[in-house]
């Protein structure tokens, strides 16, 4: 189940119509005559053609600059349908986009019209073609693109159309996080795919621009990553030799929409400091999975129930980078006797909204109980404590320090 959020519901910009594929036209980018907020420049377009799903992904990268005089505040660009109205007697102005979809002026390489393949396209979050340690390429979502989230709230928005159109702005679409200066200039990966037998050349999409003022602060980490070895049943901690390191976990999104969710960054540098930066409430938007334990396998069953039906949330307990000798998984824990299997360490959890947790989650003969855990919207710090195989988690006193253990 998807949570509304308050993407889209802000002040609106303007509405334009862009190119992702084919001849970009000059002056097409307002939809009604108007004085834009934004300019936008076609840097490229990248397409990848994926032969295990008959899919064709196109990635069109736009570098978006403030024309106004004002700053601009998460910018949320929303893919817009438009029709002609009800009223027989009212000259329409300009074609409105194609059925019940968001695009227009789709033809065939030879520009022969399209149209019918329109219902067959969809606006989502840009690909990347992976081929180094695989035995055939793979298509995967691009992490590092635009985020493209689903289940916006867009009752506040209002979109311009010319005289005689009508608008539905669909309750999906691209969030450009932060603040966006007068004459500032910023990249947005549009992206767009198609199945069946035969692929348009050229198409056009229609966006709604708003602003949006959920937050976007990310939660600051900072801490010390150290060391201790498995053959050390003392648990005894030493200074971490990993080197500097880069940071990044990234999530899927189980909504349908093929989001990736960008969950921490950072880095640890070479004296063991750790430096994260959780993901914002904004870059959250849309969350879907409901509640499955952080590091729920396939093969666990689970008893856990929530107060809130409709909790979303997705965590980590763990984060595993590339150090030197190879990769290491750190996680947070102050407490470590291997001798004895007893640990203290820390979950984090993102919550779209506060609910409370009962139950456990068994995997494979490791249980891990919830009770009465409470959770706030937002990012929040669980404690682990565990013996042998259960652990029990609380909103006790998170551990300080985070550890690597070989």
């Amino acid at each position: 189940m998807t949570t509304p959020a308050r993407s889209g519901a802000g002040r609106t910009l303007g509405t334009y119509e862009l190119t992702l594929r084919g001849p970009v036209t000059v002056g097409r980018q307002a939809f009604v005559s108007s004085d834009p907020a934004l300019s936008f420049q076609r840097v490229s377009v990248t397409t990848i053609d994926d032969s295990t799903s008959g899919q064709q992904y196109v990635h069109s990268l736009y570098r978006v600059t403030n024309t106004g005089s004002v700053p601009l505040t998460n910018l949320t660009f929303l893919p817009t349908n438009t029709d002609e109205d009800a009223d027989p007697s009212t000259v329409t102005v300009g074609a409105p986009t194609i059925g019940s979809t968001e695009f227009k002026s789709v033809s065939f390489f030879d520009q022969s019209d399209a149209s019918s393949v329109a219902p067959f396209l969809s606006t989502g979050q840009a690909r990347v073609q992976v081929t180094q340690g695989v035995t055939m390429p793979v298509v995967q979502v691009d992490p590092d693109a635009t985020p493209f989230r689903s289940a916006l709230a867009v009752g506040g928005v209002t979109p311009g159309v010319p005289v005689g159109q009508v608008a539905t702005v669909k309750p999906y679409g691209w969030l450009l996080s932060g603040t966006l200066q007068p004459g500032q200039s910023t990249n947005l990966d549009l992206a767009a795919s198609v199945g069946g037998s035969r692929k348009p050349y050229a198409f056009n999409v229609v966006l709604t621009v708003t602003e949006d003022d959920s937050s976007f602060t990310p939660v600051p980490v900072t801490d010390t990553v150290r060391e201790v070895s498995g053959s050390d049943a003392s648990g005894t901690l030493k200074p971490w030799t990993g080197g500097a390191v880069s940071v990044r976990e990234v999530s899927g999104d189980r909504s349908g929409n093929a989001n990736g969710y960008a969950l921490v960054t950072g880095s640890v540098d070479a004296s063991g400091q750790l430096a994260l930066k959780l993901a914002s409430d904004r870059e959250m938007t849309g969350l879907s999975g409901g509640f499955g334990g952080a590091g729920q396998a396939g093969s666990c069953t689970s008893t856990v129930t929530s107060s809130d039906a409709a909790l979303n949330t997705v965590g980590f307990e763990y984060l595993t980078v590339k150090a030197s000798g190879g990769n290491r998984t750190i996680f947070p824990a102050d407490h470590l006797n291997l001798a004895a299997g007893q640990a203290t360490t820390g979950l984090y959890l993102y919550a779209d909204r506060g609910a409370a947790l009962n139950g456990v989650i068994n995997c494979n003969g490791a249980q891990k109980t919830y009770s009465n855990v409470t959770l706030h919207r937002g990012w929040n710090l669980l404690r682990q404590d565990t013996a042998g195989p259960s652990s029990v988690v609380s909103n006790g006193t998170f551990p300080v320090g985070w550890v690597y253990t070989y």
